[in-house]
């Protein structure tokens, strides 16, 4: 989710060395990535891209384990209680489509701030094992970390908020 220029699928490519179907979704166009199975060019807080992103995910037959990573980031206005809770939203959005797609683990880009604990316990409801994580490449006094989650609940399709999507126009 939120893939563009591509890096971290580039990076899921590398660890899984070539062996896994990698779909990247972005509201931006992004140009084709060697080994990247299926390219979206769609808003992740929109239902018609998730439904773009199952009937993806059908024609290629992936039925082996799901792993959503999302790189969000809203366009930075400059306003840090608004850039934050624009971000954990794009957050919550992703975990929603993780749930969606029952995926076996999530990981999310997050800012540090005051809707932090309430998107970790969000997740936690979701997966059984839940860490916070700060790249050592990361500036320290930078507010961006990462959550990773694993051993998914078993979420389903039923579960799947889309009170945080934005009616498709």
């Amino acid at each position: 989710m939120c893939g563009a220029p591509g890096g971290f699928s580039q990076i899921a490519r590398d660890q899984t060395k070539g062996k896994a179907r990698i779909f990247l979704v972005d509201i931006a166009r992004v140009k084709a990535i060697p080994n990247i199975t299926e390219i979206i060019k769609g808003d992740i807080t929109k239902l018609s891209t998730v439904l773009q992103l199952q009937r993806s995910i059908e024609k290629y037959r992936v039925n082996n384990e799901i792993i959503v990573l999302a790189d969000c980031s809203p366009n930075v206005s400059g306003h840090w209680a608004t850039d934050h809770a624009r971000q954990v939203w794009l957050a919550e959005v992703a975990l929603g489509i993780s749930n969606y797609f029952s995926a076996e683990k999530f990981i999310t880009k997050v800012f540090e701030g005051e809707y932090l604990l309430e998107l970790l316990q969000k997740i936690k409801a979701s997966y059984n094992n839940v860490k916070i994580y700060k790249p050592a490449t990361s500036r320290k006094e930078s507010a961006e970390t990462y959550i990773i989650a694993t051993e998914s609940k078993n979420r389903n399709k039923e579960e799947y908020n889309q009170d945080y999507l934005v009616l498709d126009e």
